[in-house]
């Protein structure tokens, strides 16, 4: 097995074991909406190839290690949606072109769907961050879907299409009314189940929503794909048990059906 010498690190790791550090070269770091932002990464060694809804703990030199969600894949680059909302996210922002980091991945259980199947993918919030390449596995495994994307305001909009494979439509939902359906996402999916058949649901963003849909498909395959602190991101620390349950996002997700997590969701 060989190995890499991270010159953060000042050690030797394994860049074939996914819970390794791989060091990775930033290619881009733009600015997709007045929320999100978008990084795009090169690994240095070759690492394992992720399968949605699957994260990486990304790990900003002299800052923090975080947990991410895999936006896309092309089998060079790796890219991150994310929003700045503390310390490491923060500087995460701030590396240009050339810059490094480490990533440890891929974490969680990937998504398994039924080829050719009909799902209806309902976002909402952060969610957003694994979507496109959640809709590029649907489309590989030539499946039909529909997305629902729901926001606060029109100002967190952006072409999400762009990013996405195969997608049909995108119902839009805003909470202010100012685009597309008013109200939020889980009614939109509520409205589009009761006149459409799927034969998934899969729910991606805030928990308020997941359990909302979850309520809402009573009956349905659904899955939701939930976010909470994660540290270690394998298990060993604890800090993503999930209340209610005895599962781990970590290494249990982060992917779950709504019967294993309904009592999270209700806490």
């Amino acid at each position: 097995m060989s190995k890499v010498r991270f010159p953060y690190l000042g050690e030797e790791v394994s860049h074939e074991h996914p819970h390794s550090v791989i060091p990775a070269k930033v290619y881009s770091n733009n600015v997709l909406s007045s929320r999100f932002r978008i990084i795009r990464v090169e690994p240095i060694r070759n690492l394992m190839v992720p399968k949605p809804p699957q994260f990486f703990m990304v790990w900003v030199p002299g800052v923090d290690e975080i947990p991410l969600s895999v936006a896309d894949y092309d089998g060079r680059t790796i890219s991150f949606i994310y929003e700045v909302k503390g310390a490491g996210t923060n500087a995460l922002s701030r590396l240009g072109p050339g810059s490094y980091l480490g990533l440890k991945g891929p974490l969680g259980k990937p998504l398994k769907v039924v080829e050719g199947s009909s799902t209806l993918l309902v976002v909402g919030g952060s969610g957003v961050a694994p979507t496109p390449y959640i809709t590029k596995y649907l489309s590989s495994s030539g499946c039909s879907f529909e997305v629902v994307w729901g926001v606060k305001k029109r100002s967190e909009l952006f072409n999400l299409g762009s990013l996405m494979s195969g997608v049909v439509y995108i119902h839009v939902a805003t909470e202010d009314c100012s685009v597309g359906y008013c109200g939020l996402a889980s009614e939109l999916a509520r409205e589009l189940i009761s006149k459409y058949k799927y034969d998934l649901v899969v729910g991606v963003g805030p928990k308020g929503m997941l359990k909302s849909l979850c309520e809402v498909t009573s009956g349905l395959d659904t899955y939701v794909v939930l976010e909470t602190m994660v540290k270690c991101g394998v298990g060993l620390c604890g800090s993503c048990v999930l209340p209610g349950t005895e599962k781990l996002l970590c290494v249990d997700g982060p992917m779950f059906e709504c019967g294993e997590v309904m009592g999270y969701l209700r806490s």
